[in-house]
């Protein structure tokens, strides 16, 4: 049986996740067996064997044999110790064609492993947790009362996942705050607009926030390239790219925009990994120079700005065509082939390589610092502490049904009522805090008030030459 599944899996056609094609792996995956040491692996697949048949006859509780496959599949996969090759079952599968295709049913997260615990790369702008107050870096302890050290990932997936309007509890641990924060979020299905552009009119300024290298079909591209046209009729005097919280995508795609920033036949990455015969390196091409060489760039970038984010601001970091701003980026720099389709509408994802930066520099597990490192704002312990003690006394919804509508005295109001709560927030959090209750941070409107780092973006661009 297990035999003859792993010739069915010879068999199956590959298709690369970022467009690299290569006979020569394929060629590799089919050899494979006959060049390794046979007495071992025919002792191993015997193992498998009488393990499976005894799973099947033995164990206390009955186990459909489909689900002890799988659970060896994704064994296989995660016994390389890299939690981004894995195996995708039909529901996972759907979920990641769904974030391709910039639709989503769930509560929004990007999420990684590390340590055992499932870490949050980033919050979705506009998505379930990041309105719940969810933040990058927040480790899930446990997902409706089930600790998730140790969780298969896949089973972790299920857990968060459900039907719209649905409710998922989650506790997170959050650096500098002792205690796991509790929350409440509820599921939805949200579509994601990748492209957001906006101009700076007073400082002839324009920005474009990416949430994610994808979309390509939908129009990703084309709008990106329109906001360049646009700022550059209103003769911008800068430009910022804000790559924040933004987890990846395409390598294709992160490659063709860069080279709109550079001249052609700059470098902007190299892939490199076991087989010399696939690796590549990619270069700006005949689209090259969109943007003339004389504007000034600013990229704006944090720890969710990882994969093809960190491309884009490796290339234009190394080549001195933009400052980063920010703080350093989440470091995961690797190739993922997605293997598809295999059976039952499933899938994997196998890393195939790792990125290099024009200067050669390695990414993966080390991120980029910024040329200018300013923090977002970050609640303190205190303010954490405050802040879960509002949310387990309703006191944000009681003050939304007093208060409907939000404007600027509301300021004032909502503090006057902390004070009178014995709520201490810092001015900062509760600006952000309430802005973020009535559901003002949204990536198509830049907000001043409650982001230092876009602010110092604007200064940096608004100096004089030479400043």
């Amino acid at each position: 049986m297990i035999h003859r599944l792993l010739k069915k899996l010879t068999r199956l056609q590959f298709w690369p996740a970022v467009g690299i094609a290569s006979l020569a792996l394929n060629a590799l995956l089919i050899a494979g067996p006959a060049l390794a040491d046979r007495e071992v692996t025919a002792r191993q697949q015997d193992t498998l064997q009488r393990l499976l048949f005894y799973m099947q006859n033995l164990y206390v509780e009955p186990i459909q044999e489909e689900t002890l496959l799988e659970g060896a599949i994704r064994g296989l996969l995660q016994s390389s110790g890299d939690p981004y090759t894995r195996y995708l079952n039909e529901d996972e599968f759907s979920e990641f064609l769904s974030m391709e295709q910039g639709r989503r049913i769930g509560i929004g997260v990007e999420v990684s492993m590390e340590d055992g615990l499932p870490i949050i790369i980033a919050p979705l702008p506009g998505g379930p947790a990041d309105r719940a107050g969810v933040m990058a870096g927040d480790r899930i302890v446990s997902i409706e009362g089930h600790e998730t050290e140790g969780m298969e990932f896949g089973r972790m997936i299920q857990l968060i996942g459900g039907e719209r309007n649905s409710v998922v509890r989650i506790e997170v641990g959050r650096t500098g705050v002792p205690d796991p924060i509790a929350f409440e979020i509820t599921r939805d299905e949200f579509q994601l607009d990748y492209v957001h552009p906006f101009f700076f009119e007073e400082q002839k300024i324009g920005y474009i926030r990416l949430l994610h290298f994808f979309g390509e079909e939908g129009g990703s591209i084309e709008r990106f390239r329109a906001a360049l046209e646009d700022f550059q009729r209103k003769q911008a005097r800068g430009l910022i790219i804000d790559l924040r919280d933004n987890t990846g995508g395409h390598l294709q795609m992160a490659s063709l925009l860069t080279g709109y920033f550079l001249k052609p036949g700059q470098v902007i990455v190299s892939a490199r990994g076991r087989i010399e015969s696939m690796n590549t390196t990619f270069s700006a091409d005949q689209d090259a120079g969109l943007v003339s060489e004389t504007m000034p760039v600013v990229v704006l970038v944090n720890g969710g700005s990882a994969s093809a984010s960190e491309i884009m601001a490796g290339a234009l970091q190394d080549h001195r065509r933009a400052t980063l701003i920010g703080t350093r980026t989440f470091g995961k720099a690797s190739v993922q082939r997605v293997i598809r389709p295999l059976p039952n509408d499933a899938a994997a994802m196998i890393t195939i390589q790792k990125y290099f930066t024009p200067l050669d520099r390695a990414i993966h597990g080390q991120g980029l610092t910024p040329d200018i490192v300013v923090s977002a704002i970050q609640p303190s312990g205190d303010d954490n502490f405050y802040l879960n003690k509002m949310s387990r006394a309703g006191f944000f919804t009681e003050f939304r049904r007093a208060h409907p509508n939000y404007s600027n005295g509301l300021v004032e109001t909502f503090r006057r009522e902390l004070t009178e709560r014995g709520y201490r927030l810092s001015d900062q959090v509760a600006l952000l805090v309430l802005k973020r209750e009535y559901r003002l941070l949204r990536p198509e409107t830049p907000d001043l008030e409650t982001d230092p780092q876009l602010r110092r973006a604007l200064l940096v661009l608004g100096r004089p030459s030479g400043q």
